[in-house]
């Protein structure tokens, strides 16, 4: 055998042996590969975080502090539970703090701060729906999804495709409303106080439009500045002058407890009802006997008994305060939604959120949930206040 075919003989050898050796390593071959992503597959062990981070921002300090402070710990126990569960799928889950103080300028520097943390998958709150839609922007552009357990105004969730709120849109809350006092309770004359916000004229505006679509009239408006005013008696004594049959109040437990008691000693008895928001225990200790048979109407029935309510509202009120409140509620829903989003998709923020405002049928501790482009729609009814307590209205 001469030296050229021996030179081929070696290097159809060498040919073999590197296809050989490339199939082993799964080039060139033919047959698909599982794709390693984390929409494809679950971390494996060596992938996973050492945690995963979300933000709540609210009022902490301030003069709404309450909401903040209920709706920071609310968030806070549901991802204890998800942690001494195993957290997801192993992973545990860190709750970092913001204070915006109810302010809607401080909500657009905390936003910037959260969106820039790149650890931060998703964030829970503020409070107000004015803070919330002051945040839209920044969130949207940062493509995170802002979850607010308590933002109702019907603008929130149409700014981007970013936004999720807890709660019911001002158009259905003030819907429900209208239809109680005038077919419920049977009356025709409303009188309406409310603070200089956002989303009470926007409340103002939707009572309006149902109550008076149903043949109902709302007979006056007086309007106050929050934080500024404390005695109220211009107002009601005006509104007694006008003879409304339910005076509506909107503003916060403090503001709302005070105008009751102010009202009573004008000798206005009529019935007085106002947004479930107030349905807390500093507005039953600031109102005392004055708030007796004050009327609410709200998604939360505080006579339900289902076995996740008795569970949630039990530990609620060991831990937290002593009355459980629609906003708390919703806290812990929108958390739990969010852990299972997390569980099944990974920390994948698209997905997260496409889940986050679309999801359906997902069973709540007190309903069944289904959101439509970030809102859900909920079954309200009305509640009062009987004996301290917050019950189910039965018109007695």
């Amino acid at each position: 055998m001469n030296m050229r075919k021996v030179l081929a003989l070696v290097l159809c050898l060498m040919l073999v042996v590197t296809a050989f050796a490339a199939c082993s390593n799964g080039e060139g071959s033919s047959q698909s590969q599982p794709q390693n992503n984390s929409e494809s597959q679950p971390q494996s062990q060596a992938e996973q975080p050492e945690y995963y981070k979300v933000a709540y921002m609210g009022p902490l300090t301030g003069n709404y502090t309450q909401y903040g402070s209920v709706h920071s710990k609310t968030l806070q126990m549901a991802m204890d539970e998800v942690n001494e569960a195993g957290g997801i799928n192993g992973v545990p889950i860190q709750v970092e703090l913001f204070d915006e103080k109810n302010d809607a300028k401080e909500t657009v520097t905390v936003a910037n701060k959260i969106v820039n943390d790149p650890e931060i998958l998703a964030c829970f709150g503020p409070f107000s729906s004015t803070c919330a839609m002051a945040a839209a922007p920044i969130f949207g552009k940062a493509k995170m999804t802002l979850m607010a357990p308590a933002t109702s105004h019907p603008d929130f969730t149409t700014l981007n495709d970013y936004m999720v709120s807890g709660q019911a849109t001002m158009e259905w809350e003030q819907e429900n409303f209208a239809k109680f006092v005038y077919n419920d309770l049977g009356l025709r004359k409303v009188a309406h106080l409310y603070q200089n916000s956002d989303s009470t004229l926007t409340t103002d505006s939707f009572f309006t439009q149902f109550f008076e679509e149903l043949g109902g009239e709302v007979i006056i408006h007086e309007m106050f500045i929050p934080g500024q005013t404390q005695d109220f008696s211009t107002y009601l004594t005006r509104i007694k002058e006008a003879g409304p049959e339910l005076l509506y109040i909107g503003a916060a437990y403090s503001d709302c407890a005070n105008i009751v008691k102010q009202a009573h000693n004008l000798d206005i008895n009529v019935p007085m009802m106002a947004n479930a928001s107030n349905m807390k225990e500093e507005f039953l200790e600031i109102g005392g006997e004055d708030v007796e048979g004050f009327l609410f109407v709200s998604s939360l029935d505080p006579s339900y008994q289902g076995e996740k309510f008795v569970e949630f509202k039990t530990k609620f009120e060991e831990n937290i305060a002593s009355v459980v409140d629609p906003q708390s509620l919703q806290m812990y829903d929108l958390a739990n939604m969010f852990c299972t989003a997390l569980k099944e998709y990974g920390p994948d923020r698209e997905r997260i959120n496409e889940y986050m405002r679309n999801v359906q049928g997902y069973e709540g501790v007190n309903a069944t949930i289904n959101m439509v482009n970030g809102s859900p729609k909920k079954p309200m009814g009305p509640v009062t206040i009987k004996n301290g307590e917050f019950v189910t209205y039965t018109g007695e």
